[in-house]
């Protein structure tokens, strides 16, 4: 994937929160003519501006799979004892393979309780590795080059996966041809 090939992206879900005196904000965009979607979570400087940003890809139709199991409340039946999300990806930037990983998991506090209501969304940036197959895993021992991370209520995600189900569908009742796994 191309930075340069990507259409501005149509934004169906932005949250800023505020905490320990840092802005941080979670961007969701689909791509759907080609069944992606980038979360992108940061903050910002306390005096203003962009302190950083650690954007991901994931596919689409797992994603929005995901969330909508989160709002549903099955998630445990869907994927197993812990409602958890991994999705790896990766690219080859300015010569230097990047894998990409991102997570969202039970959020625990200092404490090591699980709010069962809250998540941790997180989006790393690890030096990569590409295999005989093409994918992008981190090298080990990992080294991060970016990671940030948000708190999102069970709410905010089933917002998310809402404006998703709506983005979703208006694209696919203008293509009546998508998705189309060929290519």
């Amino acid at each position: 994937m191309n930075e340069e090939t990507i259409p501005t992206p149509l934004v169906v879900y932005k949250k800023w929160s505020r905490g320990g005196g840092i802005q941080r904000f979670c961007s969701i965009s689909p791509w759907l003519d080609k069944l992606k979607c980038s979360i992108e979570i940061g903050q910002s400087k306390p005096e203003g501006g962009l302190a950083s940003a650690t954007k991901c890809w994931v596919d689409l139709l797992e994603f929005h799979t995901f969330l909508n199991a989160l709002r549903d409340c099955n998630a445990t039946t869907i994927y197993g004892a812990v409602e958890n999300f991994m999705y790896y990806g990766g690219a080859n930037v300015e010569g230097k393979d990047i894998a990409r990983v991102v997570s969202i998991k039970p959020w625990t506090n200092a404490s090591k309780d699980v709010d069962p209501f809250g998540f941790e969304m997180k989006c790393t940036h690890l030096v990569g590795e590409k295999t005989a197959q093409g994918a992008f895993m981190p090298k080990r021992p990992n080294t991060k080059l970016s990671e940030d991370s948000i708190k999102m209520t069970r709410s905010e995600l089933a917002v998310a996966a809402n404006n998703l189900t709506i983005a979703i569908n208006g694209y696919a009742a203008r293509n009546p041809d998508w998705p189309n796994y060929n290519g």
